[in-house]
């Protein structure tokens, strides 16, 4: 799920800001979310919330809210998608009810979040969670239902409401 990509333009037009990278091989769908870092750290340079046109090698992203670091043009990062092929269609999902309640302290088994991939339950983890939303047998985070669902902070939701 990650890919070398060399900045192509970077600019700002209010709240959103717009990156092209060429990519020699992108990785598997979905792209964004994602985001660029630099090879050999952990600190993300930019978050790509949105790839809004693919064009041969040539991916362009929006991200949005206040950016605190802009990719360097010219300069080769590394592309990192976010999610799971099928994480997306669950943020796409404006049918989906989400209930907010305690995770079963019984279960035996392990549940991760799919959107932020923080474990749920009384894991060795010490980043596990005991508290979150459930849809079917799915579990997602409180801060994941809020980024993600509730604030559409990626602007997904909103524009599938509009297109209805």
């Amino acid at each position: 799920m990650r890919s070398r990509a060399q900045v192509r333009s970077f600019h700002r037009a209010g709240d959103i800001a717009t990156t092209v990278v060429d990519c020699i091989e992108p990785p598997p769908e979905p792209i964004a979310p994602g985001c660029l870092f630099e090879d050999g750290t952990p600190t993300t340079v930019i978050e790509l919330h949105k790839l809004v046109e693919r064009e041969g090698s040539s991916l362009r992203f929006e991200t949005y809210g206040e950016v605190e670091q802009q990719p360097l043009v010219g300069r080769e990062y590394i592309l990192q998608s976010w999610w799971l092929p099928g994480t997306l269609e669950l943020v796409m999902a404006l049918d989906r009810v989400w209930t907010r309640e305690q995770y079963p302290p019984d279960r035996d088994d392990c549940e991760y979040c799919p959107l932020t991939w923080r474990w749920f339950g009384r894991g060795e983890s010490k980043d596990s969670v005991m508290e979150g939303y459930h849809s079917g047998d799915v579990w997602i985070t409180v801060a994941a239902y809020e980024r993600f669902i509730r604030d559409d902070a990626l602007r997904i939701r909103a524009t599938l409401k509009t297109d209805n």
